[in-house]
């Protein structure tokens, strides 16, 4: 067996995903019920070169990061991510994207972290709040949807 090559049996289980942790602007976070977004894509542009009819040249171009929505519920201590999201609204932009640097880490069952992500210059974009039911008791729930400039995994 080549030395590039890993025996089946040493196959790690994968991470799960309900434990995990957000911070923000080093303000550690919790209470979010869900995280999406972490996704990246770049362009890819087609150049077909004259006389050539085998193929098509694809080069690469610009990257671009997917927003990251948190969704939580609402609660007297998440008034910071409103007025987070107040500083955009008001025209405090530099100041929304000085306090947008953050975090997502991922633990194991027993609490130990695994893995992270860092997002750099991200404001918040969106704020949604979830419809509200006389019917149901479930609780009320919010989504921030945030812009960022890049995503890396540590």
């Amino acid at each position: 067996m080549s030395k590039n090559k890993k025996k089946a049996d040493n196959r790690k289980d994968p991470f799960v995903s309900f434990a995990f942790r957000v911070e923000i602007n080093g303000l550690e976070t919790f209470g979010f019920q869900e995280i999406s977004g972490l996704s990246n894509q770049t362009d890819i542009y087609e150049y077909q070169e004259g006389g050539e009819n085998q193929y098509t040249h694809k080069l690469v171009g610009q990257t671009t990061f997917s927003n990251i929505v948190l969704k939580y519920g609402i609660a007297l201590d998440s008034q910071w991510l409103y007025e987070w999201r107040k500083k955009v609204i008001d025209g405090n932009i530099t100041e929304a994207i000085n306090e947008g640097h953050g975090t997502i880490s991922l633990f194991n069952k027993k609490g130990e972290y695994q893995k992270s992500w860092s997002f750099y210059n991200a404001w918040p974009c969106k704020l949604e709040v979830e419809p509200f039911n006389s019917m149901n008791n479930s609780i009320a729930v919010s989504s921030l949807e945030l812009a960022v400039e890049r995503v890396e995994e540590n």
